[in-house]
């Protein structure tokens, strides 16, 4: 974790990231959690984050909370069981074989307000 956002360990503890978040996450705990290295822990508490960067606005050292938060969940995810076929259905849209149909039926569902 250190390579990649070596600032996380200069968490100041002020709770601003806390209460600058519109969802209640707690930044500020997964901050300390993924500079521990309990990166599967920090990305739980990181999955309702929509990335509004609030925190990373009001963090005095630069951590930016909501880029590490994304770091971790896609940290844990990558080290997480795939759905079996998703390998080879990659491979199908990357040779043409999984063609992506924009106009196919429920593809644009209607937007509810």
């Amino acid at each position: 974790m250190d390579a990649v956002f070596p600032e996380a360990k200069n968490c100041r503890h002020c709770s601003g990231c806390d209460r600058a978040c519109p969802k209640g996450i707690e930044v500020q705990r997964m901050v300390n959690l993924s500079a521990a290295g309990e990166a599967f822990t920090a990305a739980a508490l990181f999955d309702q984050c929509v990335m509004c960067n609030l925190c990373v606005a009001a963090c005095p050292e630069h951590i930016d909370p909501a880029h590490l938060g994304q770091f971790v969940r896609r940290m844990a995810a990558s080290l997480t069981l795939r759905p079996a076929d998703l390998i080879r259905r990659l491979r199908e849209i990357e040779q043409g074989r999984q063609p992506i149909d924009p106009d196919a039926p429920g593809a644009n569902p209607p937007v509810q307000s």
